[in-house]
């Protein structure tokens, strides 16, 4: 959707278990852009792992979903400022 003010436009990169060793993590990576339809104000990419409590996937699920709960906190704050920094033209 667009229109005359920003857009926020997010590409789910990864949503997955990985396993290092005997450890086993969530993953979740985003691609982010902030724009309008003149500039781009931002455009990155948030990694977030979280490890697993255990080894069962009801703690891998869990250990994903923290890092999915983190990496929309990152994107809030990182779209927040983006919008905000002084340089961006109304």
């Amino acid at each position: 959707m667009a229109g005359a003010g920003p857009v926020l436009e997010v590409e789910l990169v990864s949503f997955e278990e990985v396993r290092r060793g005997t450890a086993r993590l969530g993953r979740v990576e985003l691609r982010y852009l902030v724009r309008d339809h003149r500039e781009v104000f931002v455009s990155s990419a948030i990694e977030v792992e979280r490890e697993a409590r255990g080894p069962e996937i009801d703690a891998v699920v869990a250990a994903i979903a923290e890092a999915l709960v983190a990496a929309a906190e990152r994107l809030a704050e990182e779209t927040e400022a983006a919008l905000a920094a002084p340089n961006r033209q109304p």
